[in-house]
């Protein structure tokens, strides 16, 4: 009979379970629902780190977005999220695209599973597993519906919960210790959550159980040590953040909580706390505590501004999360209500017998209504489109993988990466910067700007607007290849990097500095300005005056190994405003020797004084016996006024046809 009963109690427990995991599955599938592409950027730089550390077969790899540098253990804070995953689709074969539309779902249910499990033997289980299915998503906070570190990290605090609740021993411990090293190689932040839970926990333990409470703390604080030789230089810095004001990140818009996760979901979960409460016992204080833990980690930060940012933004779901479970133990006290004997043998049926039950789906039945459609109207952008993708997998597979960079809308770059497998020159993460907004100006005003692309190094564009400029030749539909006869890789001709001053990576403008000396009052340099043909350049202000003695001079500066006794061509645009004085605007090529050595300037043009449109000046220089440098200097000399400089030239013409 007993057998019997405990059967009945499981299917009963099953048949509840259904349904909150065929919920779980929906929710987190509902960005995805017609859409087969990974929505959020964070999803779509997962894709790409994952895929560039599966091709390199290391956790140092070369960025993959840029093409420069190396991104290290200590710097990819989330490798471990990339090898998994990385791992899993080699063994698989599952697309990527099916992984990061389908996958959110299957381990939002198993989250919801782990919930459960941990619940079921103090008798709320399902209905923590309803509660946990309502976490909201959002492009904030990121959430379950997204295959991100934060939403993966997040099923294994149950999981841990469930060991330091319900067993103890090595078994306990070296589980809970293989997980918090997971979580520390995944997702850190979600690492510091689940030590800031469960330390409440392990004080309780203190008395009474202080053997369980030191396994606890070894197999959670072994991880975090074992990492320091990574992580110890991010220490200092970390503390002192901890003791200045931080506020949130100005890219991530958070949700108004309470009323995306639901007031009647909160309110019961006050009514799960109270009951917790009044329950006793280290398991009950160990829930309630730590989300009061969390709670007061979060309004630490909201209300005084101390804390870290990113673990008050990811914090906000793992709170959500311990608020699900103990909204749970509410709706458990709601349905265990019944009246008294004498008034069910007074009013017999199924529903004096059963008021409680009765009360408590008529709740689940209220929140539903108001959660799926509260769901269901949430925004999340798009980053790309059908035909984005189409051209993105055409890209992959025609063009040469020699290709140097790829100009596409910054929106959209990271995406264009993660398909295919190509540098871009720029992408928007985490917001929009002014180097976006000039190649926005570039491809809406038709990619015309020539000077643009060689100082950038770009070789192809992809931009859904038309692009016309003849030194492109159009080889499908919105896809654009930089004619090869005059090519980056070709035009090697101009010796200076970035003569147009159009690069925008770097220190704009890339690989020019400033120098000046003499002056009574500081210079302005000023960058970016309107170019000679568009596009931009660079200019000096000066506001000196008579007798300009010691001699004022404010200069652009460019260094360039030359040979001594070969001949070299220089030249430029440049323009003048209101120059009053003894000098003026010039370009001039300086020579040096080994260690800096001085040896002189050679003068090719006049000082341009007064006020002048663009003018082209250009001539032919020799480096003099000894000169390894020229010092390629755009100058504005012994003047007040303003000058500016675009497209220089130097290039080496020894035995050049004449």
């Amino acid at each position: 009979m007993s057998g019997s009963n405990t059967q009945r109690t499981i299917v009963f427990d099953l048949l509840g379970l259904l349904p909150a995991l065929i919920l779980a599955f929906y929710v987190a599938f509902i960005p995805h629902l017609n859409y087969p592409y990974p929505v959020h950027h964070d999803e779509w730089m997962h894709m790409t780190y994952s895929k560039a550390l599966t091709q390199a077969g290391s956790i140092s790899f070369a960025d993959p977005f840029y093409g420069q540098g190396a991104t290290v253990t200590n710097a990819n804070m989330e490798a471990g999220f990339h090898i998994f995953w990385g791992i899993f689709q080699q063994i698989t074969n599952i697309s990527w695209l099916t992984l990061f539309r389908y996958f959110p779902s299957i381990i939002f249910v198993i989250t919801v599973l782990s919930v459960y499990v941990l619940t079921r033997r103090e008798g709320f289980g399902w209905e923590a597993a309803f509660f946990t299915c309502l976490i909201p998503t959002s492009v904030g906070i990121l959430g379950p519906a997204f295959l991100v570190p934060m939403a993966m990290g997040m099923l294994f605090i149950p999981l841990c919960l469930f060991l330091t609740f319900n067993l103890k021993g090595w078994p306990c411990y070296l589980l809970l210790f293989l997980f918090t090293c997971f979580l520390f190689s995944m997702h850190p932040l979600t690492a510091i959550g689940l030590i800031i839970i469960l330390v409440p926990y392990i004080l309780l333990n203190l008395k009474g159980g202080f053997r369980h409470s030191l396994g606890i703390t070894l197999a959670l604080s072994i991880p975090f040590v074992a990492t320091l030789p990574l992580t110890f230089r991010m220490i200092l810095p970390t503390a002192k953040l901890l003791l200045t004001q931080q506020f949130p990140s100005p890219s991530i818009h958070l949700p108004p909580l309470l009323q995306t996760y639901g007031y009647l979901p909160i309110m019961l979960a006050l009514t799960g706390i109270i009951f917790l409460a009044m329950k006793g016992g280290k398991k009950n204080f160990g829930l309630v505590f730590g989300l009061l833990a969390l709670l007061l980690m979060l309004i630490v930060f909201f209300r005084f501004h101390y804390g870290l940012p990113a673990l008050y933004e990811r914090g906000l779901t793992l709170m959500l999360l311990m608020l699900g479970i103990i909204a749970g133990a509410g709706l458990q006290w709601i349905r265990k209500f019944s009246l008294s004997t004498k008034s069910t043998s007074k009013y017999r049926g199924f529903a004096p017998a059963n008021p409680g039950n009765i009360f408590c789906l008529f709740l689940v039945g209220l929140i539903l209504a108001v959660s799926v459609p509260s769901r269901l109207n949430t925004y999340y952008y798009h980053m790309i489109d059908d035909e984005d993708y189409r051209a993105f997998v055409w890209i992959r597979g025609n063009i040469d993988s020699n290709n140097e960079k790829s100009l596409v809308d910054p929106w959209k770059a990271t995406a264009f990466t993660a398909i295919t497998g190509k540098n871009v020159i720029r992408r928007i993460f985490p917001s929009k910067e002014p180097a976006d907004d000039m190649i926005y100006q570039f491809l809406n005003d038709g990619c015309q700007n020539t000077g643009f692309l060689m100082d950038n190094r770009i070789s192809m564009i992809y931009n859904q607007l038309s692009c016309n400029n003849t030194d492109l030749v159009e080889v499908r539909n919105n896809v654009y290849l930089i004619n090869p006869k005059i090519s980056p890789k070709n035009a090697l001709s101009n010796l200076l990097r970035t003569p147009g001053f159009e690069t925008i990576y770097g220190n704009p403008p890339a690989n020019w500095y400033k120098w000046s000396q003499n002056c009574a009052a500081p210079p302005n340099f000023l960058y970016a300005e309107p170019g000679s043909g568009g596009g931009s350049c660079v200019g000096i202000e000066m506001f000196e005056t008579e007798p300009f003695k010691p001699w004022p001079s404010a200069i652009w500066i460019q260094d360039i190994p030359v040979t001594a006794g070969e001949s070299y061509s220089i030249g430029g645009w440049v323009r003048t405003e209101s120059i009053i004085g003894q000098g003026g605007a010039m370009i001039v090529p300086q020579w040096t020797g080994p260690g800096n050595t001085w040896i002189g300037q050679t003068e090719f043009m006049s000082y341009v004084p007064g006020t002048t449109g663009w003018t082209y000046y250009q001539g032919k220089v020799t480096a003099p016996e000894g000169a390894t440098i020229c010092t390629v200097c755009c100058a504005l000399d012994g003047c007040s006024g303003k000058a500016w400089f675009d497209d220089i030239m130097f290039s080496d013409i020894t035995g050049a046809r004449p």
